[in-house]
């Protein structure tokens, strides 16, 4: 007969009250007909505001893992972050690069280029830096989540 696997996933997520922005502030270059396209390459790092805040991630994680630590089961841990450009929402993974490219609408037509000249793109990096807070574990109530610290944990064989 055949074998079938079934695997499921369930989520568990550790409640955030609350979220700074410490990246360093920057400007947007500005874009013309000359320059009609900017690229954007980010990245995010996510780190807990204060000590209770990293032990309570901790405890999250090894209380996770005990609890499905059977050789068929695994535990990931995501950090995710939502963010919306002009109401554009994307979500964006903590130690993950995002790559977007816009430009202007008004120099939609540049932006296209002609037949045989590409338009000037500009460039900008830029690195986000998120903290979060945390309750302590032993208070959590349930609050709507403001930030979303994701652990997905994958199936297993049904056996």
């Amino acid at each position: 007969g055949e074998k079938r696997i079934e695997t499921f996933k369930k989520e568990h997520q550790l409640q955030v009250i609350s979220s700074t922005d410490l990246s360093k502030s920057f400007s947007l270059p500005i874009l013309s007909a000359k320059v009609p396209i900017l690229n954007v390459s980010a990245s995010l790092e996510v780190r807990p505001g204060d000590s209770t805040t990293a032990q309570s991630v901790q405890h999250f994680q090894t209380t996770l893992r005990q609890k499905y630590q059977h050789k068929d089961e695994t535990v990931e841990i995501d950090v995710k972050f939502s963010l919306s450009l002009n109401s554009f929402p994307m979500e964006f993974e903590a130690n993950n690069d995002m790559k977007i490219q816009v430009y202007d609408p008004r120099f939609e037509e540049q932006a296209k280029g002609g037949l045989f000249k590409s338009p000037t793109e500009a460039n900008i990096n830029l690195h986000i830096i998120k903290s979060f807070i945390v309750l302590p574990m032993d208070l959590t109530p349930n609050l709507p989540p403001i930030g979303n610290y994701h652990l997905p944990q994958a199936g297993y064989p049904a056996t």
